[in-house]
């Protein structure tokens, strides 16, 4: 696996000039927490088995916790470098626990009473199973994220609460930079599609957050390494470390081997899926190839990401997907509906952005006519609207990026002349949370992963018209404005 250079873990945002932090507030770490309160837990344990004074014990236990804590941040313990009770994570334990006993034994040595007859040659046995034993737990919950049970249907199809979007404009303000780092910040963070215009952009803006692993995935070898070496080109000397590093990956999400091995692999904390098929001549030739990655694929990667507990799931869509007419807006509309299925079957942030017209520039654009006037945005302004929305409360929603930067760019589709490129349906969808300048809540019906196997690729016709009938919506799901 090939590695770069990348920032220390950090939660913290993107450094200001001065050197602070955009969000310096940060909770003590699970495992810090837990390893604490198991020392102090077994040392006031043993002390009332021994019938010695309770208050020696805790203040054995303070000292055993200190002990750990100090030599798990140097041997780097706490930088999540593995996942929870995997063997690599047990051993490092072993050893820093191992560390504190011999240290704690020196103590007892030296000490003839007092806090050293809390003390006793089982309690490191006993904490470090507790350790282990709670760190298992907290894997075997984290996995339990992912109900593979039925929901009702009619809890799927109400409207969320209306709440505030503070989204407005598309300049990061402070509260949105510290949001995203909240988020962001110290977490594995897992993009598809690292390799294509806004997978690499993604990419280049997290890294700017601290991430603890940014993971990079994509099937195309020389895209990858070109998203590498812009990664590695935008850091500085300070930023660096030998320690922390960028993962470059080479899989394809249609593999189910390859994704599940993926995720279990790496546990990331955040997924941006970005990969995706999305030329629109070439699927309306090939749909089935356009089902293999932009269905199937997209839902091996949403449940393989709730089956190890993700808490942020982003899947980037397209504004063909409102009202899809095409191979690609059906596709992209499928994987809405699988994204919003799955959001509601766990605990975490999960919704799609749509995309429409991104620019691999600003400004004006050679247009067949001077009163052709389009909307665009670059990749670099709605990457970081996507990043936005990952912070936000939209479970299985689907945000809309409504651009507002009218450029003149060339009719490429069969739109109208001066049609803004925004990616509601204005005959079945509807703003549930009111619209900004910027973004849009729209309501996704939930599809089943069971209802895949209606898929018919015996010909081109047939494949399209099972994609035309797995994107449509009923009547009774759509009409939210009462």
């Amino acid at each position: 696996m090939n590695r770069v250079r990348s920032r220390p873990a950090s939660p913290r945002g993107p450094r200001t000039p001065g050197g602070a932090s955009a969000n310096p507030q940060h909770p003590v770490g699970y495992s810090v927490v837990l390893d604490a309160g198991v020392w102090v837990s077994s040392m006031a344990a043993m002390a009332a088995v021994n019938g010695e004074s309770l208050i020696y014990g805790v203040i054995a236990g303070v000292i055993a916790g200190s002990l750990q804590i100090s030599l798990g941040a140097l041997s780097k313990l706490y930088q999540r470098r593995w996942q929870l009770a995997s063997f690599e994570e047990v051993i490092a334990i072993s050893g820093v626990v191992a560390v504190t006993s011999v240290i704690l034994a020196l103590i007892q040595s030296v000490f003839a009473g007092g806090v050293a007859t809390a003390i006793s040659p089982m309690v490191p046995l006993v904490a470090l199973i507790a350790m282990v034993g709670l760190r298992a737990l907290g894997r075997w919950r984290r996995k339990r994220l992912f109900v593979d049970q039925p929901v009702d249907e009619q809890e799927l199809a109400t409207e969320p609460s209306a709440g505030p979007d503070t989204t407005a404009g598309t300049e990061l303000g402070p509260d949105d930079v510290a949001a995203i780092g909240s988020y962001l910040g110290g977490a594995r963070v897992l993009v598809t599609g690292a390799g294509g215009t806004i997978g690499s952009e993604l990419c280049r803006q997290i890294s700017k957050y601290d991430p603890a692993e940014l993971i990079l995935v994509d099937r195309d070898e020389p895209s990858l390494q070109a998203t590498q070496s812009t990664i590695e080109a935008g850091l500085t000397d300070l930023d660096t470390t030998d320690d922390d590093m960028v993962s470059l990956v080479f899989a394809d999400i249609r593999s189910v081997p390859s994704v599940n091995a993926l995720f279990s692999q790496k546990v990331p904390d955040v997924v941006f899926h970005a990969a995706a098929l999305i030329h629109l001549t070439t699927l309306e030739r090939n749909p089935e190839e356009g089902w293999e990655t932009n269905v199937l694929g997209t839902n091996n990667v949403l449940r393989a990401a709730a089956t190890h507990g993700v808490a942020h799931f982003v899947n980037v869509s397209t504004d063909r997907a409102g009202d899809p007419q095409t191979v690609l807006g059906y596709t992209k509309r499928i994987a809405e509906r699988l994204t919003s299925w799955y959001a509601h079957r766990t605990r975490g942030d999960w919704l799609s952005v749509r995309l429409g017209n991104v620019v691999d520039q600003a400004g004006p654009v050679a247009s067949a006519s001077s009163e052709a006037n389009r909307y665009g945005v670059t990749p670099e302004a709605v990457c970081q609207l996507v990043l936005r929305a990952g912070a936000g409360d939209a479970r299985g929603e689907a945000l809309v990026l409504d651009v507002t930067e009218q450029l003149r760019l060339f009719d490429l589709d069969d739109r109208s002349d001066g049609e803004p490129l925004l990616s509601l349906d204005p005959t079945t969808e509807v703003d549930l949370r009111g619209s900004t300048p910027v973004l849009s809540h729209v309501y996704v019906p939930a599809l089943r992963p069971t209802k895949l196997g209606l898929f018919d690729s015996s010909s081109i016709e047939a494949a399209t018209r099972s994609l035309q009938n797995l994107s449509a919506t009923t009547t009774e799901t759509i009409h939210l404005e009462a």
